[in-house]
């Protein structure tokens, strides 16, 4: 019997547990599995965590679901038919445990491998570049301002003296892929750069304004109030954001066809500059969207605090298309995926997991949940219907 199979009778027993009661066979053969202290273990995390739980575009009906398991294991009583037809997934139970072995397997071997954490890359005023990795502490200093770097953070000192804006000395901070990096600027203001994320930002602010430039990636702001000087975030396609003192994410990545503004505290105003001038006004839990080619701008409201998961180092996705789920998953592992069909990229999925794992498992875990199949050949992923 395949690990696989293994997994789906195990789920089984699990489900049939938890809805009915088991048989005097299926009993023993649930409590011989239970003697393992790694398996009550696995039983434990399974039950507690919500890891993988991936919904199969609009294919998975309840009907489906049914048909599927009951081929697998024909039951006649109505009532565990009504309950596995409720479910709608149950097959995503046994591939869900599949990927618990996966890791548990992962876990028992070696320590989990954070993939990164902290790499990034700082570009000085006079073209001097410093690149940093896990850990490093040092200090760095550019037009008399001192900064420290220490795990993973560049805090720049506090100075109260207002610069001359001819005065103003500029440095790029780029964060590598697999990692990100945090940064605080002079007037106190905390950005995290996201993988991938590149940050252009003066060392002194001028007297009038405080403005930085996200030329590419993601970024998360936590902007310290001065009503007398606007905090304006600039983006590409004549996007910006303007605030005074709040909290939130934004998003712009070239390969994807929005820039997306999420707001966690306060008030923000996107505003659009390109043809007829546009503006918005954010307030907490909106998400505010460009696209690119319309330029127009949008006002989505959400419910939850996915958009910033990041910041805990995880990926979460709520009925997501795939194609935005492995683009994620792309820029975090430096790796890019080819779709053998178009359809496939429309695929909706849900995933809550930690970017901790290695590109393999989550690989692996993908292909036994969701229905797809990867091919690997170096940095490119090919992507296709199994």
């Amino acid at each position: 019997m395949s690990l696989i199979e293994v997994c789906h009778k195990v789920a089984f027993l699990i489900f049939r547990n938890k809805f009915e009661t088991l048989s005097p066979e299926e009993e023993k053969e649930f409590s011989i599995w239970l003697e393992k202290e790694e398996n009550k273990n696995l039983l434990e995390r399974f039950e507690r965590e919500k890891i993988f739980h991936f919904f199969l575009y609009k294919r998975l009906s309840s009907k489906s679901a049914w048909n599927k398991f009951n081929k697998k294991y024909p039951i006649q009583n109505q009532y565990w038919k009504t309950k596995i037809a409720i479910a709608a997934s149950f097959m995503i139970l046994g591939s869900s445990l599949a990927y618990f072995y996966f890791t548990n397997q992962a876990l028992s071997k070696k320590e989990v491998r954070v993939v990164a954490s902290g790499k990034a890359i700082l570009s000085l005023n006079d073209g001097t570049e410093v690149a940093f990795g896990n850990h490093i502490d040092t200090l760095i200093s550019d037009l008399n301002v001192k900064a420290k770097v220490s795990n993973n953070f560049i805090a720049y000192d506090k100075v109260k003296k207002k610069s001359a804006d001819d005065k103003l000395s500029y440095n790029t901070l780029q964060s590598l892929a697999g990692g990100g990096f945090g940064l605080q600027l002079i007037d106190g203001s905390q950005i995290i750069l996201n993988t991938k994320s590149k940050l252009k930002y003066p060392v002194r602010f001028s007297s009038k304004t405080r403005e930085i430039w996200l030329e590419e990636g993601e970024i998360f702001c936590d902007v310290a109030k001065d009503r007398k000087r606007p905090f304006m975030v600039h983006l590409s396609d004549g996007v910006t954001v303007k605030v005074l003192g709040t909290s939130f994410n934004i998003k712009s990545y070239k390969e994807e066809d929005t820039i997306e503004t999420f707001l966690v505290e306060g008030e923000v105003e996107l505003v659009e500059r390109n043809g007829e001038e546009s503006r918005v006004v954010l307030k907490p839990m909106d998400v505010g969207r460009f696209v690119k080619g319309d330029n127009n701008l949008y006002v989505d409201r959400l419910n939850n605090h996915n958009d910033i998961a990041w910041m805990d180092n995880k990926f979460v996705y709520d009925n997501e298309r795939l194609e935005e789920v492995l683009n994620g998953i792309a820029r975090w592992y430096d790796v890019s995926f080819e779709y053998k069909n178009k359809r496939i990229k429309n695929m909706l999925f849900t995933l809550d997991i930690s970017r901790a794992y290695d590109l393999e498992i989550m690989l692996e875990s993908i292909e036994e949940v969701g229905g797809v199949k990867f091919s690997k050949n170096g940095a490119v992923i090919s992507v296709s219907n199994k």
